[in-house]
């Protein structure tokens, strides 16, 4: 206050928060304290909010009500009573309500005995401590999913063990198998694994940071689709230069990889000269006799039974222009093309 900024004091228990603001009016007199809270007329709670904003109040004691949506720059503290009562996620949420200027904020946690917490609730407060960095959000919602379970999809229980099974691989499952009692046939879907015989990948010269260059790997990986990673590698270029050859080559490996995914290759083999691609049994994304006839027709191509398939690369073309070439190639033997 004497900073001339403003005080959320959240307790999360209707119950007993005129008690608190009670408290707080007796340690700061000269604070002009009001409440807030779920349960208060929408009038009410609507005129003690604009007299918070407008600076007509030192102190907001309130309920968790406040932990989204709201955006309040003169409030530059924050004190979180019986911490050990919230969830992560409302901590990490609570903590962002302060600090949204630039003016130096402190959001202060208390709990009644430090030394008699429960596991969870001591693991919950080291994990909001230690992720105070600028987008930690993601990494504190994964944790609080580790901490919570990820809960039963079909139930009312929401607790459970994700790491067990992850949830991508639950849903996927969940899917094929309502698709089974549908009587949908259901498509071989598989990610392709490469085996790579040449550097592709972002160089520590290139982005010598090592965590910067992790979030650049998971923007190029996780991007949706060609448009979406061409979008991310432009960033990537204004923020530090043209690419090395190893990343050319990384981003080359990236599209192909997904084209492969696509045409239900089971396994590939890249090299500077040449790509070796196995298919497995029940796939129908290709045309095996069509893979016999590009073996035919295109110089210096290979066939490896059961169902293995290796096509050159041109020595004269980029490796880039080199997959894209032998792309070209594997679209006549998809099961759709003409």
């Amino acid at each position: 206050i004497e900073r001339e900024g403003q005080v959320f004091w959240v307790y999360n228990r209707v119950q007993g928060l005129e008690r608190v603001a009670e408290y707080v009016r007796k340690l700061m007199p000269e604070a002009r304290v009001g409440m807030a809270h779920g349960q208060m007329s929408e009038t009410e709670l609507e005129t003690t909010m604009h007299k918070f904003w407008h600076g007509e109040l030192d102190v907001l004691v309130c309920t968790s009500i406040v932990e989204s949506g709201l955006d309040f720059p003169r409030a530059n503290t924050l004190v979180v009573d019986q911490a050990q009562m919230f969830g992560l996620g409302q901590l990490y949420q609570l903590r962002g309500r302060v600090g949204r200027s630039d003016r130096q904020a402190y959001a202060f946690f208390v709990v009644p005995d430090a030394e008699r917490l429960t596991a969870v609730a001591e693991e919950r407060l080291r994990i909001i401590m230690d992720m105070d960095y600028l987008g930690a959000g993601f990494q504190v919602a994964m944790e609080d999913l580790r901490l919570r379970g990820a809960g039963n999809i079909l139930g009312e229980v929401q607790s459970g063990h994700m790491s067990r099974v992850g949830l991508d691989l639950y849903l996927e499952m969940l899917e094929e198998a309502v698709g089974r009692l549908k009587g949908t046939p259901s498509a071989l879907a598989a990610e392709t694994e490469l085996t790579l015989g040449l550097p592709a990948h972002i160089p520590a010269s290139y982005i010598d940071d090592g965590r910067e260059r992790l979030r650049c790997y998971k923007a190029l990986t996780s991007a949706a689709g060609g448009a979406a990673r061409e979008e991310a590698a432009l960033s990537m270029r204004d923020r530090f230069g043209p690419f090395p050859e190893e990343l050319n080559n990384f981003l080359a490996v990236l599209d192909f990889k997904q084209f492969l995914t696509e045409l239900q290759v089971q396994r590939a083999d890249v090299y500077r000269d040449h790509v070796r691609m196995f298919w497995p049994g029940g796939q129908t994304a290709v045309h095996p006799e069509r893979i016999v006839q590009l073996a035919a027709e295109m110089p210096g191509a290979r066939l490896h039974p059961p169902a293995g398939l290796s096509l050159p690369l041109a020595g004269e073309l980029s490796f880039g222009e080199g997959l894209q070439k032998i792309r070209l190639a594997l679209e006549g033997i998809r099961a759709s093309a003409s």
